[in-house]
């Protein structure tokens, strides 16, 4: 819209409060209301979601006291949601591995060849890990995965595991 048409509508407003003015001060007392009413509204639903999505825990190390060689990894999986209602149907995750003393994250996300059976994603953004058990409020439930393909060289006993990028599906 140009300069000259938000000047013409400005004009047109003025009048109209001139020569309307409750009418006028009334609709727009409205207009704010309803929009007030629905940012509110809005505000709410995003804070009640991220309070329901923060309330499923996980955790990640490496631990072959609980886990196989070829599944190193224990994921738990925590509903800690007060709310009955909030029922776990998936969880769709993505790991990052960091070596001590270091900010990176070492996972390869060049590798496409799933031939020696580490989980191999081609994105930091997928989430090639997942779980559909359902879980209701208060459970937890534990699980053991592949390593990621790692793009350094380290004891796997050493790094940081860390859950990144969680998707959580409520029934």
């Amino acid at each position: 819209m140009s300069w000259l048409g938000i000047i013409v509508i400005g004009i047109i407003f003025l009048v109209l409060v001139v020569v309307f003015p409750r009418t006028i001060l009334s609709v727009i007392g409205i207009i704010l209301a309803g929009g007030g009413a629905l940012y509110l509204g809005e505000v709410t639903a995003a804070r009640k979601s991220a309070e329901r999505q923060a309330s499923i825990e996980m955790t990640a190390n490496f631990n072959e006291a609980d886990c196989t060689a070829d599944t190193p990894l224990k994921i738990i999986i925590a509903n800690r949601s007060r709310n009955s209602a909030d029922v776990v149907a998936k969880v769709d995750w993505n790991v990052a591995v960091y070596r001590p003393g270091y900010s990176s994250n070492i996972v390869d996300y060049s590798f496409k060849s799933f031939s020696d059976g580490r989980i191999k994603t081609t994105s930091e953004w997928a989430t090639p890990y997942s779980s559909d058990k359902i879980l209701a409020a208060g459970e937890v439930v534990e699980w053991c995965f592949p390593l990621p393909a790692l793009a350094v060289s380290a004891p796997p006993a050493s790094l940081k595991y860390e859950v990144t990028h969680k998707q959580v599906m409520f029934r």
